[in-house]
């Protein structure tokens, strides 16, 4: 079984006997009939432990809540709750609706007004329970999870590192001790295959981390469980190097889990490189016009000056502006061999790039976002004829400029199929407006 899903199972797994193990979680009896007992079963809802403790004052001891209801008038005997009871019980008794009618005595869950078993309901009550045990710790920080919650990360990303941040994925130190086939070693390195082990200490996830951006949130673990490995990154770093943290450690335990399971691996040097692209294109996401809004505003201008790509290939259309106030701002558009729209991105840099050098980055990143969806003919579409110039030979000069267009000219050789044209602004106008959104 899946370890995250052991505590609501938990949880749910009731028989008519109350569960101990589990602290205030429970059921209790709806009273209507003739089966609920004074003492021994839980039905009075607002005392802390549901059981009356009163002594039986000459009462049998199996005797059952409808002696304390008139079967004529329906009616609480008030009065011999008194003589029966301390004041506390006998205001929680008289607080208990009659339900009339010879109705049956009902098991309910107690946590929700409906009596009805709710696992988020469940979820919610195992949580208390697990904080009150431990403190503040991975169940009772609320703050935490809620920041975890609203990344802007796909959601198998969010559920990637709920399990990760209750210690749930199934690492082998897991795995082998449910099946005697499967050993604790780490596939990488001969070591005990822990979360901590495999996403810090590992040498084949160091050599992919190390040279990112990213190094210092690995790094910055100080001790603790990696609950609070993850609360340390949320509190010391913004929220975009959060999400960025979150996204690549879903690529690693994603590419460990292809190795192991299809025996196929990825080039080290892509696997931060393809997290990084691939946050970016969630980020699009949020930022990006619709298709129909994309044809509105670009549609009419390249059905008279726009040449469609060659059939199987794809356009990227590129653009730049530089910000007067500092740092640039990058937008992209691609469209099949038909014109339909593809996809849009946009993103701002606070770096400060001379407009050409803009240009480069919007193609590297137009390139990037085409390989991350996995097309390999393309045509890049730049309204800079400088950075056209330098694509055709981008080895005559040493300039930074230049250094850029290398790079972009190297994936782009890469790819099956390439070329790059130069377009007027006026035939590039849905990039434009993405650069500017």
């Amino acid at each position: 079984m899946d370890p995250s899903w052991m505590p609501i199972v938990a949880i749910a797994e009731f028989d008519l006997e109350i569960v101990d193990e589990c602290p205030g979680i429970s059921l209790r009896w709806r009273v209507g009939g003739a089966k609920v007992k004074i003492w021994g079963d839980k039905w009075v809802p607002t005392i802390s432990k549901l059981y009356v403790t009163s002594p039986l004052m000459g009462m049998p001891v199996d005797a059952t809540v409808c002696e304390f209801v008139d079967p004529k008038t329906e009616e609480r005997d008030v009065t011999l709750i008194q003589s029966c009871f301390l004041d506390e019980v006998v205001w929680a008794i008289t607080q208990i609706p009659l339900r009339g009618g010879n109705k049956t005595d009902k098991l309910v869950w107690r946590h929700s007004d409906s009596g009805e078993y709710v696992v988020r309901e469940a979820y919610r009550v195992w949580l208390e329970s697990e904080s009150k045990a431990m403190g503040i710790s991975a169940f009772g920080d609320r703050e935490t999870w809620k920041s975890m919650w609203a990344m802007k990360v796909p959601p198998k990303v969010k559920h990637f590192m709920w399990r990760f941040m209750r210690d749930a994925l199934s690492t082998r130190d897991h795995v082998s001790t449910r099946s005697k086939k499967w050993s604790d070693r780490c596939s990488f390195n001969d070591i005990k295959e822990t979360q901590v082990n495999l996403f810090e200490e590992c040498g084949w996830t160091t050599r992919i981390w190390r040279p990112t951006t990213l190094w210092v949130c690995f790094e910055s673990r100080n001790g603790g469980v990696c609950f609070e490995w993850t609360r340390q990154v949320m509190q010391q770093m913004g929220d975009d190097v959060m999400e960025e943290w979150c996204t690549l450690m879903w690529f690693l335990w994603k590419e460990r889990n292809t190795q192991l399971f299809n025996g196929h691996k990825n080039p080290e040097y892509e696997i931060a490189s393809r997290a990084h692209y691939f946050l970016i294109l969630i980020d699009y996401k949020e930022h990006r016009l619709s298709e129909e809004v994309i044809r509105e505003m670009g549609e009419g201008q390249y059905k008279k000056n726009w040449k469609r790509p060659c059939q199987g290939s794809i356009s990227v259309a590129t653009e730049a502006s530089v910000i007067a106030s500092g740092g640039a701002s990058l937008g992209l558009v691609l469209r099949d061999d038909a014109g339909r729209f593809l996809a849009a991105a946009a993103k701002k840099f606070h770096e400060e790039w001379s407009v050409d050098q803009a240009e480069a980055l919007a193609a590297e990143m137009g390139v990037q976002l085409a390989r991350q969806l996995n097309y390999d003919s393309i045509i890049l579409e730049s309204n800079s004829q400088n950075i056209i110039r330098i694509l055709q030979n981008p080895h005559t000069l040493q300039t930074e400029l230049c250094v850029l267009c290398r790079n972009v000219r190297r994936m782009l050789d890469e790819l099956m199929n390439n070329s790059w044209r130069f377009i007027f602004r006026e035939t590039n106008n849905a990039a434009h407006i993405m650069a500017h959104a």
